[in-house]
């Protein structure tokens, strides 16, 4: 079994880490917020990712116009992310787990 795992740019911090990596995101205000997953989803974008955000308090439409103002979201970049409720997306998973 191979164990070597690609080191991968997150977009909002000189480190690199291991693909795969789980990170939890602690921030002081809603702007650091917006700008560390702006700069996160961003990177993702650059480099041809897939990229979903899913909203839990802020709603799919208020991302997606902050996205815009920094941007990140644009028409040339639309396929690329999807932004919706998790609320949406858990309630499809129990459709679809019947």
């Amino acid at each position: 079994m191979n164990n070597l795992r690609k080191e991968i740019d997150m977009g909002f911090t000189k480190d690199r880490f291991p693909e795969g990596t789980h990170l939890c995101l602690i921030y002081d205000d809603d702007e650091q917020r917006k700008k560390i997953i702006g700069q996160f989803l961003a990177k993702g974008i650059s480099i041809g990712e897939q990229v979903g955000y899913y909203a839990d308090t802020t709603t799919p439409k208020e991302i997606k116009n902050w996205l815009e103002d920094m941007g990140i979201l644009d028409e040339k970049r639309g396929g690329i992310l999807c932004v919706q409720s998790a609320r949406r997306l858990l309630s499809l998973r129990e459709i679809c787990s019947l």
